[in-house]
Formats: structure tokens, sequence, C-alpha cells
């Protein structure tokens, strides 16, 4: 079972659990499921444990909580399919749209309106 594949991280991660919630998500129209998020505050000691994976996409199933997503002021900033090995940088900063064209990172833009951006709630 997945939970129980994941139970280790869960605890490494308990201190940093701000809240949690289930939703009940739907494939077409005869089948749904449930997911369990968390919401947890980044510090150091969860920042170890983020940064002791290859990348983004290791974090996938069975062994790890899957499609990670991080916040600021609860507006998503980055959003990642891991299966798909996709992510969504929702920025608003102009700036930050230059430095990643200059750095080389290859990357599809796409404006989206502030109302469009994943969110907690």
């Amino acid at each position: 079972m997945f939970l129980d594949s994941v139970k280790p991280f869960l605890i490494q991660i308990e201190k940093t659990v701000i809240e949690s919630k289930e939703d009940v998500c739907f494939l077409g129209q005869i089948f749904q499921y449930t997911t369990k998020k968390y919401l947890l505050r980044l510090d150091v000691d969860l920042l170890n444990i983020l940064k002791a994976k290859n990348s983004l996409y290791d974090w996938d199933y069975p062994n790890s909580p899957v499609d990670l997503s991080f916040l600021h002021n609860g507006r998503c900033i980055l959003q990642t399919i891991t299966h798909e090995k996709y992510s969504c940088l929702y920025v608003t900063d102009k700036s930050l749209i230059y430095a990643l064209k200059e750095s080389g990172i290859q990357f599809y833009y796409e404006r989206c309106a502030t109302e469009d951006i994943p969110s907690w709630e």
C-alpha cells in the first residue's frame, strides 16, 4: 500500500506539517479516488530531505510522495507532475523570466491570469 511505503517520510516531516486535507478526484465519470495533501513549513530539515533526491522528478510513486508543489503566501509558485516530468513555475516578476532565458534553461512561456494560479484553498 502506498501509505505504508511513504510512512518513513511522513514521520520525518511530521514537525513541519501545518495542515493536511483529503481531496476526492475523478478520472472520467465513473472512477474516483482520494488524495491526501500536506501543507508543510519549509525549514532546514525539510530542505535537506528535499535535496536528498536527485531531482524533483525523483519524488515518485511508490516510494515517495508525488507531485510536489511549492507555495508562497498561499499561492503556488512551482507545481510538478512527477510521472510526466512536467513542472509549472508561476512568476509575477518579469526579471525572473529574463534571468531564466539568459541561463539557457529551456522552457515554454505562457501567460495566465492570477486567479488561474493554484492555491491551497
